[in-house]
């Protein structure tokens, strides 16, 4: 996934089933359904249209939620080729939450697409401070776990040699269970971090842990959207493992060279989705629709 969709998008106990009630716990606030519809005009291509969308929501949002607005917006200004009002976009979102360091500065895709432009050159320079200190203020050990994770995950799925790369997820997640017994996981992004090396895991039992993971990270910060967006991800996916319909429509499965959404539970609406910051079905399966047009 492109790094400026995957920003638009985002247990009581490991092991055990989620509970069937969670997406009623937490009502749906004004900004949620802005970035859900500035998803969707992102995936349309109506530039223009996802950044005024994502701005409304950086003005009824707070926190990480706010700055993800900014940050969304600025990718929307990118896509439109207005370089300057991305720049200063990033900027807002820096601004806001220093959590941003790695979509922003530290993100590879931005440092290769910018790296001709001074007044992005300038926008690093800026905030390197801010982000040393962000990066010194998580676990620095989970943090490169999850990064390894990601790139392990760069090329299309069915190019990645999974006979390589599954043996890695496993001693990943086995380091991971190491760090929370010694109780190395402290903040929210530490948990999330977690959480995303066992959604990646093979078996249910591993998608339940990256439920019960990306949750915490929730109760430390509501408005963390991206780990909102993963406890979405993390039942639908727990639930996919058991060949049951996913909630949120956040699982797409490829069947005989063919992308689809995996079946999803018709009771779940998209303010349920635009709760946990996920995208309206309708959107999912347009995503799906263009992957398979590029298929060969």
């Amino acid at each position: 996934m492109k790094w400026w969709l995957a920003l638009m998008l985002g247990l009581s106990a490991c092991g055990a089933r989620p509970a069937a009630t969670a997406h009623r716990e937490v009502g749906v606030e004004g900004w949620m359904l802005d970035a859900q519809a500035a998803t969707t005009a992102y995936v349309e291509k109506r530039y223009s249209d996802c950044t005024s969308l994502s701005l409304r929501a950086s003005e009824h949002a707070s926190g990480r939620a706010k700055a993800d607005a900014f940050v969304s917006a600025a990718g929307c200004e990118l896509k439109a080729g207005h370089r300057a009002e991305a720049i200063a976009l990033f900027r807002k979102g820096l601004e806001t939450s220093a959590s941003y360091c790695d979509d922003t500065i530290e993100n590879a895709n931005l440092q290769r697409e910018l790296a001709d432009d001074p007044q992005w050159a300038s926008f690093v320079t800026e905030f390197k401070p801010a982000c040393a200190a962000y990066l010194n203020s998580i676990n620095g050990e989970l943090r490169d776990i999850y990064h390894a994770d990601q790139d392990d995950r760069r090329a299309a799925p069915e190019k990645i040699d999974w006979k390589v790369v599954n043996p890695r997820d496993a001693a990943r997640r086995e380091r991971v269970r190491q760090l929370e017994a010694a109780k190395q996981l402290r903040t929210a992004d530490d948990y999330y971090h977690a959480a995303m090396v066992f959604q990646h895991g093979i078996d249910e039992s591993s998608h339940a842990t990256a439920f019960h993971f990306a949750r915490h990270a929730v109760e430390l910060d509501s408005n963390f959207v991206k780990a909102r967006w993963l406890v979405a991800a993390s039942r639908d996916r727990y639930h996919m493992s058991r060949l049951e319909p996913q909630l949120y429509g956040t699982q797409y499965k490829i069947i005989n060279g063919i992308w689809i959404v995996w079946p999803a539970d018709h009771h779940i609406t998209d303010r349920d989705r635009a709760t946990w910051c996920v995208q309206s079905l309708e959107t999912a399966k347009q995503s799906v629709a263009r992957m398979n047009a590029k298929s060969p």
